[in-house]
């Protein structure tokens, strides 16, 4: 479910602001709009598991509904301050440039897996948290790219879901709550959706019940740490329980690790591909939007071994082809900068 909500701190302007919110919501099912209650907190909840709705659907409604006159958007993770200013400076500096030198088709189509310099950016990046993309090679792997740029991390997921989803038994298993963009990816390929709920307050995963809800008709499980939208982040021990899980079942395992970095106090965000051998077996998906606080570049990718990722590419060919340069080559500059060591 997606939800806005907004703190009505001064009770003269309440009337005229649930005039305004009630605009902004018309239309908004399960709640009648969006306006203050009791003097403190309005909300407005949407199903996307609707019949009649859709998760982008939902997200119109919710901006909508967001854009009222005091109004606090807790429901889409976009940040409204520290974007990259170096990802962004040389982003701008590749449109302006003037077709010469070193980024002279710094505005043309870069290869379908990536620009050179953001591919590069990444395999480094990668490497010095703990996850050498250059191994896969070096342990004598199948040839093939180990990082696919993509026009956003959900075209990523989209690209891993297709490749997963070929009858309409298939099933994609993912813990609940979770990012409504996984239900309506697996629902729009014609597969089902699978979900095993983590309970509050803590939504730790329940590997057990992990287990029990895989079937032979599980073609992809879906894990996302830091979680969307809990915040948990996978222990180690949860981590080793997915990891059996996965070979038990001989599971392919995409991890969604967009909120990487957005990990707080003395919790330690592990990669799934580190555990064990899991690197062969998942797909880790991430993006600039979390990473470099650049929601508006959609640049994401996927990475991990070839023959997982080659499906992604060949669906990200039909759909974008490539990400845009000038933005890759902004993001691969952001990168060097922010997590240089």
């Amino acid at each position: 479910a997606a939800v806005a909500v907004r703190c009505a701190r001064d009770r003269p302007r309440q009337r005229s602001r649930r005039r305004d919110a009630r605009r902004a919501g018309r239309g908004a099912r399960g709640g009648g709009g969006l306006g203050a209650r009791g003097g403190v907190v309005a909300m407005a909840v949407e199903d996307v598991d609707g019949a009649s709705s859709s998760a982008a659907e939902a997200w119109e409604r919710i901006t909508a509904m967001a854009s009222a006159p005091g109004v606090c958007d807790l429901g889409q993770g976009w940040p409204d301050f520290g974007e990259s200013a170096t990802a962004r400076k040389v982003a701008m500096e590749a449109l302006a440039g003037d077709g010469e030198g070193t980024r002279a088709r710094a505005n043309q189509y870069s290869p379908v897996s990536g620009a050179k310099a953001l591919v590069d950016a990444l395999e480094t990046y990668y490497a010095r948290t703990g996850y050498d993309l250059r191994e896969y090679s070096s342990r004598g792997g199948e040839d093939g790219e180990v990082v696919v740029v993509t026009c956003s991390a959900t075209e990523a997921l989209y690209g891993a879901f297709k490749a997963a989803i070929t009858s309409p038994e298939d099933e994609i298993l993912f813990i609940a709550p979770y990012f409504p963009w996984y239900h309506a990816i697996a629902k729009d390929l014609g597969g089902k959706s699978v979900t095993v709920r983590a309970e509050a307050p803590n939504f730790a995963i329940d590997v057990d019940k992990l287990r029990s809800a895989v079937t032979p008709r599980t073609k992809l499980l879906v894990h996302c740490s830091p979680h969307n939208p809990s915040g948990h982040v996978a222990t180690r021990d949860e981590l080793e329980g997915i990891a059996r899980v996965a070979k038990e079942f001989d599971l392919t395992v995409l991890t969604d690790e967009v909120y990487e970095r957005s990990v707080f106090g003395e919790r330690e965000h592990v990669r799934l591909a580190t555990i064990g051998d899991m690197r062969e077996r998942t797909i880790t998906v991430g993006s600039a939007s979390k990473l470099l606080n650049l929601t508006g570049f959609r640049v994401g990718w996927a990475v991990g071994p070839p023959r997982l990722l080659a499906p992604i590419k060949a669906s990200h060919s039909l759909m974008s082809y490539c990400a845009p340069t000038p933005l890759q080559l902004g993001v691969a500059a952001g990168l060097d900068e922010k997590y240089a060591s």
